[in-house]
């Protein structure tokens, strides 16, 4: 079906080809996102988006298993059992209603599950920003200079001290993705790095904790190769492709409208200050690229995500990349 979520926050989810439980958990998590925009200003408004956020949140899980791939769950249903499962579990061990007991936004995790960042403009981005800043409070220099408005959750910094390692991964990754689309590449770049790759460099830590959100840190290896992606010639190159309305299919078709030969007369500057030549930054696409299997032992769009990196690599080795 087409779902019209008429009140939803963002653009980027207001119209695509959804099945039942995914029209039910998307418009379960707009009102979410709507209980967020409103608790201060309008609380009565506020508890309305509530009670339907609540309303259909509990609806997820029997509405979710009855379709089967080679008798396996589909990996949306089993995402989004999880996550109903997790949010309960958060709601009583803390204390408060379920609507309280969502995680970092939910909406910004879909919207960059469906590609959506992309097609957000400078103003929809900022959006994203403040909806991400409703979990700690702030974002930072690099945030709050962009001149965002500000969120309306008071309680933010105290909770977020005590929030969970697989909740900062979401935060800081989501956040992270954001900034890059925003041109903000060695803010973007040096917060994955800092929070997800260093801090967890092998994902114990999230895994550890029952029905964690492990997919941020396999899928920070991947950004980590798109942020040294967007700095290389071939990178922008693409861009600009993009930017004249060129067509995008597949990557490795997209070079080679954009020029096929890597070219080392640029150099490549990346968050700490290294240098490296063009043809070394497109090795180093590769690299990180390799350690995105692996990273943790599983995650349940994982199939979903293959897309994007058999794609990044064929891109690559349509220019020599990786042979």
């Amino acid at each position: 079906m087409v779902a019209r979520i008429g009140e939803c926050c963002c653009g980027a989810l207001a119209r695509i080809l959804l099945t039942f439980v995914q029209y039910i958990y998307i418009a379960a998590i707009c009102h979410v996102e709507l209980y967020r925009t409103h608790h201060a200003s309008n609380p009565s408004l506020a508890a309305k988006h509530a009670e339907k956020a609540t309303t259909l949140l509990h609806k997820v899980p029997e509405n979710t298993g009855k379709k089967k791939f080679l008798s396996k769950g589909l990996p949306f249903d089993i995402f989004v059992n999880r996550k109903y499962a997790k949010w309960t579990t958060r709601a009583k061990t803390m204390g408060v209603p379920l609507i309280d007991a969502v995680g970092v936004s939910p909406v910004e995790e879909m919207i960059f599950w469906w590609g959506g960042y992309a097609r957000m403009g400078e103003k929809e981005l900022k959006e994203s920003l403040v909806r991400l800043s409703w979990s700690d409070g702030g974002g930072g220099a690099v945030v709050q200079s962009l001149g965002s408005a500000q969120p309306t959750n008071p309680k933010a910094a105290e909770m977020w001290k005590k929030d969970s390692a697989d909740e900062h991964t979401i935060l800081y990754f989501l956040r992270a993705t954001v900034l890059r689309q925003l041109g903000h590449v060695d803010a973007a770049q040096a917060m994955l790095r800092k929070e997800l790759i260093v801090r967890h460099p092998n994902g114990a830590e999230v895994q550890a904790i029952k029905n964690a959100d492990t997919w941020p840190l396999p899928v920070a290896r991947y950004e980590m190769a798109v942020c040294y992606w967007v700095r290389t010639a071939e990178g922008r190159r693409m861009a600009q492709a993009e930017a004249m309305g060129a067509a995008v299919t597949k990557g490795s078709e997209t070079m080679s409208r954009c020029g096929s030969a890597v070219t080392d007369r640029d150099q490549v500057t990346d968050d700490e200050g290294r240098t490296f030549s063009n043809r070394q930054a497109l090795e180093l696409c590769r690299e990180w690229l390799e350690k995105v299997q692996g990273t943790v032992d599983t995650w349940e769009l994982e199939s979903r995500f293959g897309m994007r990196i058999s794609t990044a690599r064929e891109t690559l080795k349509g220019l020599g990349i990786g042979l």
